[in-house]
């Protein structure tokens, strides 16, 4: 890791003076602060391109457009995507209930269901049952992997 370059500590010192912590977490923040400024100029310039006539979008267009200018090829991606009202499971169960009653095969309904495993419950099984859990990691194919590190920092106010 390179060593950041040092900005003014809170408490208005170039030097972290050994609180290496919290010299850190103050590099953190001015990165994501700056993330945050990119991320909505980058938004705003999008917007504007995407204002020029020629490169509206029809609102139930799916597919890509490119432009060309003297210096710039531009492409325009549409993707349309549809979701359930509200998270309830009543919608999901009436959706499966209309299209196997208009006959829809299993395989052609414009479902996707994607597994995701709970971690928690897959640690209760490995510490109440291990036999199963073995079980489930060599039949089934479950690999465990650490997950990238959530790092969050607050400001504490003296």
């Amino acid at each position: 890791m390179t060593q950041p370059a040092l900005n003014n500590m809170p408490d208005g010192n170039n030097e972290p003076d050994g609180n290496i912590l919290d010299y850190l977490a103050h590099d953190l923040e001015d990165k994501k602060r700056a993330e945050s400024g990119a991320k909505a100029e980058r938004i705003k310039a999008e917007e504007l391109l995407l204002s020029l006539s020629h490169l509206q979008r029809h609102p139930q267009a799916s597919g890509s457009k490119t432009t060309k200018g003297a210096r710039y090829s531009v492409t325009v991606k549409d993707e349309q995507k549809a979701r359930f009202v509200g998270d309830n499971d009543e919608g999901r169960a009436q959706l499966w209930e209309v299209l196997s009653a208009a006959g829809i095969a299993q395989d052609d309904m414009p479902i996707k269901v994607t597994y995701s495993i709970d971690v928690k419950k897959l640690d209760a099984i490995k510490n109440n049952n291990l036999d199963l859990y073995t079980k489930l990691v060599t039949e089934a194919g479950i690999e465990r992997y650490a997950a990238k590190p959530s790092v969050s920092i607050k400001s504490i106010e003296s």
